[in-house]
């Protein structure tokens, strides 16, 4: 192992821990449940209304909710998807008219995707078990005919390898998140997020003799118009 302290251009896909205390060769990664990280928009069903993340109605079709519960204290919160067109249409779902926002759910192809389970009932329970009422949830719906609701896509645990972390990754569109299997909804999740170029300054990098090196480097990004310092891993040279 050796230690460096240069900047390197990334050109491969790069892997940012936002929250970097998941060590991806680790057996305690087997506590975690990985899960797709998806990026469009938040939803929150309440039993009456599908509603953006500061409340405004994302006016969904009946077939889009069709069988999802409603009864009182309902809370289920998912990530509202265009499997076609221009998912950025999504966006003014709130501002628009009915007729306007219902013609955007048809043309975009709208999906839900569920992720968490804060009924009442639900929030002392673990999120393994948070997550069985989402597919409970969904079995029922579909039951009664809607095929535009899911649960997240999982990938069962977090990978304890390198390899394995690598192989997960590059099944999805935008990242990985992992939640302890017993976590209660107010703790934090790792979040992972697919990049595919920048400028990162390597702390450290491991090689084998067969000349290839995992790389562990700092990388500032933008978000949402702010900076932020962000931890990368990625692997370099012979395969």
């Amino acid at each position: 192992d050796s230690n460096v302290n240069s900047n390197v251009n990334s050109n491969s896909n790069s892997n940012v821990n936002s929250n970097s205390n998941l060590n991806v060769n680790s057996n305690s990664n087997l506590n975690y449940i990985a899960t797709e990280r998806m990026d469009g928009v938040r939803a929150h069903w309440n039993g009456k209304k599908l509603l953006a993340r500061r409340g405004g109605d994302l006016k969904a079709p009946s077939d889009l909710v069709r069988g999802l519960p409603d009864s009182k204290g309902t809370s289920i919160v998912g990530e509202l998807m265009a499997s076609q067109g221009d998912p950025e249409k999504l966006k003014g779902l709130v501002r628009a008219s009915s007729d306007a926002a219902l013609k955007t759910h048809e043309d975009q192809q709208t999906q839900l995707f569920l992720f968490e389970n804060l009924t009442p009932e639900m929030t002392k329970k673990s999120y393994t078990d948070r997550l069985k009422s989402l597919h409970n949830i969904v079995k029922n719906a579909k039951k009664l005919g809607n095929r535009r609701v899911e649960v997240v896509p999982e990938f069962g645990n977090a990978p304890t390898t390198q390899r394995k972390f690598e192989e997960m990754m590059s099944k999805t569109n935008e990242g990985l998140i992992f939640t302890k299997n017993n976590a209660p909804p107010s703790e934090k999740k790792i979040k992972m997020k697919r990049m595919k170029t920048g400028i990162a300054t390597v702390l450290a990098a491991s090689c084998q003799n067969s000349g290839s090196c995992h790389v562990e480097a700092s990388m500032v990004v933008y978000q949402n118009k702010k900076k932020k310092e962000v931890r990368v891993h990625f692997n370099v040279g012979k395969k």
